[in-house]
């Protein structure tokens, strides 16, 4: 039988015509000309096939730079390995291990390999490898000829029966660890797939619109997909000297990950799942008491596509697909993709080919403007703004900051952590603590303080303010979030999350389209959920947020997209000077409403030359910005038991002048507003722009 035949017999199954070649001018030669070898490749990498059974000794080996103590090149035609010497694949518990296109082992030359082997004539295919071949080449071709969820659907179950067959069973048996070769050469032949995969082949054009937002696609969606899991062919060793600088506090020395390292794998033997404090990632290096040099082991980017196992293609492809559906919106297509991604997850041998993975620090090339523009592109309305009036990419990059800022407030990252030593401040605070210490300018989350992490502290220190209120001698150590704006230092799962709640927040205002919208935010939120970004945060204590350049116009005007747009507002009056009215009570409320640190301030009261008309013996005006009183001499509002009490602008109690007193005061300078802050105040000003709109709007309707 040859490979014309095979995919005519899976045409059949289509009920598609027949092609005479795969370079006949119509579509089906096309599909099967692009999806052939790649599925050949696939069935072949997926079982122990015994036409495809291969035998070659091993020699010449070389001394690998760590690990195992000899190295052997592998077949140009190898695909997985089922026995080496005598030990089945089934059974190798650290003999042997593939890394890239090499075999590790500390078996010595030479050394007998049993391999599944790339075969690529079709006349030395079994009846039953044809079989399935047919109906797995006819599933991937059922969508881009005819657009079936039902027919692919069918053909995924005849595929899982036929494989229950007794001459299936005879002919091959459940595999473990995989590495497949294939034919897909270069990024073009990857995006065209996942074009092909969208069902829009006819539209295909090599410099066209669809081209053009694969490959945009293609970097983040590759590092991405590396950094996921412990991928075989992307690890790579290499011995590291300490750095000139050693790290601040904890740590006695620091090492620069090389460049293009995505995860690192192990350090000194120590695998990143058995690492319990003897390494630590932090920003672009390995922080380590271990002495000058180590061995670390890592994935690093690999950018030579012939090196792709056909696993990792097809999750690749899929992914770039995903993105290229959600641009222009095929919610039907996105499902199939994700329940396909979902089946190669199923695929025997991936969970041993694969394993997840330690803290990461992988880096991309983009700028804030790429990110803005893939944000749009998740939209898929590039051609207009009417509702704004200007450019969405710019329109994008009105929110780019503020979202930056947020998702670095929201999680403390790990590529964002710094540590430096601070000097007491010369003021004391008014009360409570001994001495205070200034947070640095491009502070977002506090981490540790003196190797007492934000979980473990019970009282040992505050944030005020700007300031660190503590007990603790001068200078104190901390490591924190910083406020990272160089887009190179973002790690793929970091970039994805930026893009996602940019495309959340601009979703409403460029679509007019509450679904997408909606779809949009679930989907922001689920990538917070990731097992890489899980991986790569940890929790903290109470953070501080500083915001971007924040005003009262910017709020307001996001409060009335919210909304939906200003147009909206036509009927019921300028809507600027509707939300600028409302601005400074809802913003009052809700500083009143919880304890915010940002607006905390600390006084010292004299006594009012008028005392109380009853009750209590003295009364102390109140600062004019006063708020909420939250301590009065060390007495909590909560642990007040009639000590003292608010009376008007007026502070009653039987304590001697002068009194110490914290209190949350209204801040007005919008700059000042860390993220949350703002996030709830754009979100509660909205909600009485709608309100206010659904109560004029109702006696019209009546």
């Amino acid at each position: 039988m040859t490979d014309i035949q095979i995919c005519n017999l899976a045409l059949a199954r289509l009920g598609d015509s027949r092609i005479t070649a795969l370079t006949d001018a119509t579509a089906q030669a096309q599909y099967c000309s692009l999806f052939y070898t790649q599925t050949v490749e696939e069935l072949q990498a997926e079982f122990d096939w015994q036409f495809c059974r291969k035998q070659v000794s091993l020699t010449s080996g070389t001394a690998p730079l760590t690990g195992y103590s000899v190295q052997y090149t592998l077949p140009t035609d190898f695909i997985r390995a089922i026995r080496l010497g005598n030990i089945d694949a089934s059974e190798n518990f650290g003999t042997w291990e593939i890394v890239g296109t090499n075999l590790h082992t500390n078996l010595t030359s030479p050394v007998a390999l049993d391999y599944i082997a790339n075969i690529t004539t079709p006349t030395s295919f079994p009846a039953i490898f044809t079989e399935l071949l047919s109906i797995k080449l006819a599933a991937v071709l059922a969508m881009p000829l005819t657009g079936s969820k039902d027919l692919f659907t069918q053909l995924a179950e005849v595929y899982g029966a036929t494989l229950q067959k007794p001459a299936f069973l005879h002919a091959t048996e459940r595999v473990g660890r995989q590495r497949a070769t294939n034919s897909i050469s270069t990024q073009a032949d990857i995006v065209r797939l996942a074009i092909l995969k969208t069902g829009t082949a006819d539209g295909y054009k090599p410099n066209g619109q669809a081209a053009m937002l694969g490959n945009s696609f293609f970097d983040q969606a590759r590092n991405e997909l590396l950094s996921e899991f412990d991928w075989s062919f992307a690890r790579t060793s290499s011995s590291i000297t300490a750095d000139a600088a050693n790290p601040v506090t904890g740590y006695a020395k620091r090492y620069a990950l090389p460049a293009g390292a995505l995860a690192v794998l192990r350090v000194n033997e120590v695998d990143a799942s058995e690492n319990f404090s003897v390494w630590e990632v932090v920003g672009g290096f390995i922080h380590t008491e271990a002495a000058s040099p180590i061995l670390a082991e890592f994935t690093t980017t690999v950018t030579d596509i012939t090196k792709f196992p056909a696993i990792f293609i097809d999750l690749l492809v899929n992914k770039i697909a995903m993105r290229l559906a959600m641009t222009t919106g095929d919610a039907g297509r996105m499902e199939i993709l994700a329940k396909e991604t979902e089946f190669i997850f199923q695929k025997p041998g991936f969970s041993k080919a694969i394993e997840k993975i330690a803290p990461i620090r992988p880096s991309v090339a983009l700028s804030a403007t790429e990110i803005c523009k893939q944000a749009v592109m998740r939209l898929g309305t590039t051609d207009s703004l009417s509702q704004t009036g200007g450019h969405p990419a710019l329109f994008a990059h009105s929110f780019y900051e503020q979202a930056l800022e947020e998702l670095l407030a929201d999680l403390p990252w790990a590529f964002a952590k710094k540590q430096v030593s601070i000097a007491v401040n010369a003021t004391a605070p008014t009360q409570g603590y001994a001495r205070r210490y200034a947070i640095p300018t491009d502070f977002l989350q506090l981490i540790r303080v003196n190797q007492i992490d934000t979980s473990e502290n019970f009282g040992q220190w505050e944030i005020v303010g700007g300031f660190i209120h503590t007990d603790l001698g001068s200078p104190i150590i901390i490591d924190y979030t910083a406020n990272i704006t160089d887009v190179t230092q973002f790690p793929p799962p970091f970039v994805e999350a930026l893009i996602a709640r940019i495309a959340a927040k601009i979703a409403l205002p460029l679509t007019a389209k509450p679904d997408i919208a909606t779809a949009l935010a679930q989907a922001a939120a689920e990538t917070l959920n990731r097992p890489t970004i899980q991986i790569l945060i940890e929790k903290s204590a109470k953070p501080r947020a500083g915001s971007a350049a924040n005003s009262v116009s910017e709020i307001c005007r996001q409060a009335i997209l919210k909304v939906g747009s200003a147009e909206a507002f036509k009927p019921y009056g300028e809507p600027m000077a509707i939300a600028q009215s409302l601005f400074d009570q809802t913003r009052n409320e809700l500083l009143a409403d919880f304890d915010w640190q940002f607006a905390r301030v600390q006084s010292s009261l004299t006594a009012d030359g008028t005392p109380p008309a009853f009750g209590y013996t003295t009364r102390y005006a109140l600062p004019s910005a006063t708020l909420k009183v939250l301590r009065v001499n060390g007495v909590d509002e909560d642990e007040n038991f009639g000590n003292w009490e608010i009376v008007g602008g007026f502070l009653h109690t039987n304590f001697t002048s002068p009194v110490k007193v914290e209190t949350t005061a209204i801040v007005s300078d919008a700059t000042k507003f860390p993220p949350v802050f703002v996030n709830m105040l754009t979100v509660t000003l909205a909600m009485k722009l709608s309100q206010l709109m659904d109560f004029q709007a109702a006696p019209a309707a009546r």
